[in-house]
This record gives structure tokens, sequence and C-alpha cells, in this order.
């Protein structure tokens, strides 16, 4: 049924807790059993001396060890036998026990005595004992508590009270120093022999009890269990001296268990089906509870009986019914905007083909992989066939002119058999840190391009100079990834200034009155929009591209500068495409693409009404980092430059860095750059522009494009007409 979505589903939950199972013996879990321990006992006197009226020594008698034997019988239960049953009352036990407790010990007493022996005064000793002996019969109440590391471990602490049924004590005077030959005046070597109840002794017996006990599982109801105890005393032996005895005790307890009925183990099942029906008007979910069924279901074994309370809930939900979220609406005009900032609807780009005369540097490095000496495919690499016959391809793109450096640098050496190449293979420090064999592979970078030179253009290696290996002269800061992939190359250098000098390029390009576009938009959304983005593109190539969070500006200016319009396909068959795309909440990402079709005026039809314009541009590299002064090489360009400047002739001097740093700190650096060139071209009109970094025109991912990213731009856009320029480039 359309609007209703039904969810079935089960849910079985353990009641009892719902963490764990517990079994609870509801039958009989009492435990029975006797034990047995052998004792010593600590009697610590007190420091008395007589008992009762009985004759007094001169000195106190001492403590001393002692002996006993404790037994009886026993009953144990666990604590959830009585009160409901987890996993706090499942560990502990209450332990009930009555048996006799038998002791003797002996105190000493000595006491120095001078004897006459045979007529001479004799130094000697008497000796004081008291043979004492307890018997008592009484009850020990205990809780026992099963710690969770071990089942069969229990920690017993609680109290014994009993009935002290005998209490003797047999007393003595004896001659113990000089020995035989000193007697009593009776004649004898003993005297005061008394033997008698212990007077004004307790007739009870009180102390507290702490322990530790293993069991040991027999047989499924059987248990032999050692034991160790303390009895500590919280009464002394009489009521008038300060007479008590500790007891340390160990042996064995053996324990019976003897059910009537089958363990029970019980669990609740729960089964919840819930309908779920979607409303439109209601603003919250809503369940209600339609039924609730009970069942019970009984399941028994040889060993356990099973018990589960089967419960069925049926439950009706009501939700929000979620209405369809509209597309976002982008509308979007373009529009050119003027030099007073009005702006006029643009239906139609109009262009005319320039003539532009190109001065690229020549970037003297080979850049290389990490630990690796192999030669990158991006580096255009020829076979000894292919160099016999090889015609330098020259562009516009400037990348394009880097990548046939290795073949722009040995066809220069072919055609000057007397020049030299100096070839240096260095390495970064990370790669001297990490890398024991760094040397090596340094030597290896200089010799595979050593021989390429050799093996594709019959280089002399005589003509080609290995340098000592290292780092880079000039190395760029290793705090960045960047900066490091930098430093892993080979450096070119030649007394032979020709051979690494700028490449000419001369074409033609795209010039238009238009300078820039302003794009009006305006985005109808139900729901927030998240970011933006706005690209400007012709023939699948990317002119302009630009992006931000949150709602899409209103206005979008985009520069048709130089740059730009140089990469523009010369043909009216290929509109330029402004496409916009806004990520709306809820129904993701939405776009429009708006084309502006191309009417260009080719240099034929310019060359008839001698209206050819020209333009040079010289690239400036190789700066040292951070700083804006222009390199001696740079230096001689500018002069170069300078000497071509006519009156009338449009210069702008564009500078831009790599995307290392701070946005605000490269437009700060880039600008500083330009202005430096600017300053030395002496030519006051000059138009001065620092862009910050350049990820547009160069790939800053690879160490080469943002080498030629690090750049100023000097562009000369001379006077028409011009003889020079009415005539096809060569």
């Amino acid at each position: 049924m359309k609007g209703w979505s039904h969810v079935w589903g089960s849910m079985v939950l353990i009641a009892l807790p719902l963490s764990a199972q517990i079994v609870i013996d509801t039958t009989n879990p009492i435990q029975f059993g006797i034990y047995a321990h052998g004792a010593l006992t600590w009697h610590r006197s007190g420091g008395f001396a007589q008992l009762g009226d009985y004759a007094k020594p001169p000195v106190p008698f001492g403590n001393a060890w002692g002996d006993g034997i404790t037994f009886g019988a026993l009953v144990n239960s666990p604590l959830s036998s009585l009160i409901a049953a987890n996993q706090t009352t499942a560990s502990i036990h209450l332990g009930f026990r009555v048996g006799f407790a038998l002791q003797s010990v002996q105190l000493r007493a000595t006491e120095p005595q001078r004897f006459i022996v045979s007529g001479i005064p004799t130094n000697g000793a008497i000796v004081h004992t008291i043979n004492a002996s307890f018997a008592s019969f009484g009850a020990d109440g205990m809780i026992e508590y099963t710690p969770p590391f071990h089942d069969n471990i229990r920690i017993h602490a609680g109290a014994r009270i009993a009935w002290v049924y005998t209490a003797t004590f047999h007393q003595l005077e004896q001659v113990s120093i000089p020995g035989a030959n000193a007697v009593f005046t009776n004649g004898s070597a003993v005297r005061r022999s008394i033997e008698d109840d212990i007077p004004l002794a307790r007739p009870y017996e009180l102390a507290g009890i702490a322990g530790l006990s293993y069991n040991v599982q027999v047989e499924k109801r059987f248990a032999i269990v050692p034991e160790v105890m303390v009895n500590l005393p919280l009464a002394t032996h009489t009521s008038t001296e300060q007479w008590r005895s500790w007891w340390i005790r160990a042996g064995v307890s053996v324990k019976v268990t003897i059910p009537t009925t089958k363990p029970t183990v019980r669990d609740t099942l729960i089964e919840r089906d819930t309908i779920i029906k979607a409303i439109p008007d209601i603003e919250r979910d809503t369940t209600y509870l339609l039924s609730c069924d009970f069942r019970t279901v009984v399941n028994e074994t040889d060993e356990v009986r099973y018990e589960y309370i089967h419960r069925l809930e049926r439950y009706q939900r009501f939700i929000p019914k979620q209405r369809e979220i509209e597309r976002a609406t982008i509308v979007l005009q373009v529009f050119e905007r003027l030099a007073d900032s009005s702006v006029v609807l643009l239906d139609t780009l109009r262009c005319r083909e320039i003539v532009w005369t190109d001065f690229h540097p020549l970037l003297p490095y080979i850049f290389f992989d990490f630990g690796s000496s192999t030669l990158d495919t991006r580096y255009r690499q020829l076979t000894r066939s292919d160099a016999e016959n090889y015609v330098p391809v020259v562009s516009l793109e400037q990348m394009n002119t880097y990548y046939s450096v290795l073949n722009i640098i040995g066809m220069g050496l072919k055609n000057n058999p007397t020049s030299t190449l100096k070839i240096k293979g260095c390495v970064s420090r990370r790669e001297q840190q990490q890398l024991p064999n760094w040397r090596q592979l340094a030597t290896d970078r200089a010799e595979v391009v050593a021989r390429y030179f050799q093996e594709s253009w019959g280089i002399e290696p005589s003509r080609l100079v290995r340098m000592p290996v290292g780092v880079p002269a000039k190395p760029s800061n290793e705090r960045h990834d960047d900066g490091a992939a930098e430093n892993q190359r080979v450096e070119f250098y030649s007394a032979d200034e020709e051979l690494l000098q700028p490449v000419m390029i001369r074409d033609t390009a795209l010039e238009s009155a238009v300078t820039h576009l302003r794009l009006a938009t305006r985005v109808e959304s139900p729901t927030p929009i998240l970011r933006w983005k706005v690209t400007v593109s012709q023939a699948e190539r990317i002119l302009y591209k630009g992006s931000g969070e949150n709602q899409l500006p209103q206005q979008l200016d985009v520069e048709l500068n130089n740059e730009l319009m140089r990469r523009l396909v010369r043909s009216s068959d290929h509109p330029l495409a402004l496409h916009i795309a806004v990520e709306q909440e809820g129904k993701g990402w939405q776009s429009l693409t708006h084309e502006i079709p191309l009417v260009v005026e080719t240099l034929d039809q310019l060359r008839a009404r001698q209206q050819v314009t020209e333009v040079d541009r010289y690239i400036l590299m190789l700066f040292d980092a951070g700083k804006a002064e222009p390199s001696r090489s740079s230096r001689s360009v500018i002069d170069y430059v300078r000497k071509r400047i006519e009156p009338g002739s449009i210069v702008s001097v564009i500078g831009s860095t790599d995307r290392t740093g701070s946005l605000r700190y490269n437009q700060e650096l880039s600008r500083r750059r330009a202005q430096a060139v600017a300053k030395l071209l002496q030519y006051p009109a000059a138009k001065v522009e620092g862009i910050g970094p350049d990820t547009i025109n160069y790939d800053n991912d690879r160490p080469e494009g943002r080498f030629h990213a690090r750049t100023v731009k000097i562009e000369v856009e001379h006077p028409r007409p011009s003889r020079a320029y009415l005539e096809k480039p060569r």
C-alpha cells in the first residue's frame, strides 16, 4: 500500500540481568560437610604472675606458642537462594559451622636464685610453668565471597562464639640451674605442683575469623576444600588477666551438595513487531502498543530445566512523512565589466589574433623520486634514430618546452662540438640522513643523464663533466616535503651561454577588448547551500576556477588576462563555458552551464587593415627563497627588455609564487618581486601586479611546476602598426 512501510523485527532480551545469564538452583543449593584443622596458637599472657590465690612467682609469665585442633560439621548456602538472584548475590555464600576446639600451652617464668651446693653459694634459676588446657564447643558464622578473577577461591570473614567446658592448669616450680645437685629444702628439685581449674576462667570464647579456601571439585556433588583460617580473640581467657590466644589453623573441609530437583535457568524473550506508517501532517514520531501476549516455554535436559517467558508485543508507529525537497534553481547572467565598473550584458566574446613572442627560460634541472635514479617518463626521451631527425617542438605552454629540456640541450651539444656540459648529481638532506648509499645515489643520477646524452645524441663522454655530488648549491627549504622533492635533482652548468639560453617562441594568441567578465548569480533553494564551485573552460581546458563555502556570491569577476587569453583555442567552434555548481543540503550537487559564443578576427583580416598587435613576454625565474631581487642572469634579460620597449608600449609586470606558505605572504612576495623588476625596467607606465600562488598554469604537485610558478612575467604590447609585424610569423 502506498504510504505504508512495514518493519518486522525480533529482539531477544535476557531479563535477569540483561548482561549475563544467572543459573539458579531453586531446589536445594545448600552444601553440607565436615571439617578438621590443625592449629598453631599464640598466647599473649599480658604479664600476669598469679592465677587466683595460688602461689605467685616473683616474675611474670611470658608469651608462648601452643597447639590445638578443631573439627566439626558445616552447612553452606549461596545468598542468591535467599534473595533476588544476580551476579553479586550468586558470588556470596553464608557459612555456618559447629564444632570442637582443643588447645594446650605451656607458660614459663624464670626466677634467678642462689643455691648452697656442697657448702658453696651458687647462682641458679627456678622455672615456674603453667601447663594450661582449654576445650570448647561453639558455632562459627561466616560470609564467603568468590572473587570475579577465580571461581574456586573463596574469601572468608566472620565470628566464633563457643562454650568453654574445660579450662585446667598444672603449675610447677622446679630448679633449672645448676641442675640435679640443687634441691629445695624438701630435698626435691620440684615444689608446689598444683593441678586445678583455672580460677575465674571465662565460660565463653569470642573471636573474629578471617580465612581463605580453594574448592577442588572431585565429583559433580562432592568437593574437597583446603582452608587456612585465623582466629582473632575478642575476649580474654580469664576475667582478671589480659591472657589471650590467637589461632592460625589449616586443614580441609569436605562438602556435599544433595539437590532434590534440577537447577532452573530462567530467561525472558521479548519479540517486538512494529508497523510503521508515514503521515504527512504530524510533527513527531508517535508509537502505540496494540497488543501484548505471553507464553511460557519449558525445556528440560538430564541436567537443567529451562523456563522461557516469550513475550510478543505489537506496536504501530506513526512518523512524519518527508516532503520531496525541491531542487535549487540557479540563475546566471554574464556581463562585461567596463573600466568605470559599469556593466553591459555580454552575449558574444569577440577576440582577435595577435602575434605573441615568448622568451622561456630553460630550467636546468631534472628531478627524481625519493631514493630513485630512474629517469621519469615525463621527460621526453628519444632513440638514436629519432634524435637524428629531431625537430624542436616549442609551444606557448611553458611546461611542454621544459619536458623537452634533455633534447634541447642534446641538440645544442651536437650543434656546438666545442661546448661542454657540467652535470651535478644532487640529493636532499632527508636522503642524506636516511640512505647510507646517498653518494652512490647522487652519482647514479648524474650517470643516467650523461648516458642519455651519449646513447641518444652521440655526445663524447669527455664533454660531459661530472661535478662533486651532494646537496644543491642553492637548496630548497626542507621544512616541507615539497622542498625535499625539489632537492632530489640533477643540475646542468655550461660556460657556453647558448647551450642553456632561453627558448624563443613566436606564435599567435587571442586578445579581447573585454578585460573582465561579471557573473551575476542567484540561487533559489528551500534548503541551505553548503558550498559552491565556479569554472570557466573551453574545449575541456580549465581557464579559471573558484570555490567557497555556504551561499554563492551574487557577483563574481573573472579577469580575461593575457595568460587566460593565450590558452584559448582560436576557433569559433569552441564557445566559452561557464559552469556553476552548488551543493544543496539534502539534495546534493546542482549545476548550470552557460555558454558564450566566441567570434575570432584572424591575423589575415587584421593585416589587411594594418592593425596587427604584437606582444612580447619574458619570464624570469630562479629567485632566491624569500628574496625579491632578481638574479644576475635575470638582470641581463631585463636590460634586453628595456631596450625593446617603444614609446606607447603597454607594459605589465606580473609576479607569482608556488603554493608553499600562506596566501597573504605569497601575494606580498610576488608583488615585491614584480616591483623590483619594474624598477629596473625604468618605465613608469608599467602596470605592476602580484597574484600570489599560480596553481592553474603550473602543476604545484611536481617540483618543476613549483619552480616555474615562482616567476615574474614581463609582457610588452608594442604600439600598432609596426612594420615588423605585418609579416606572417616565421
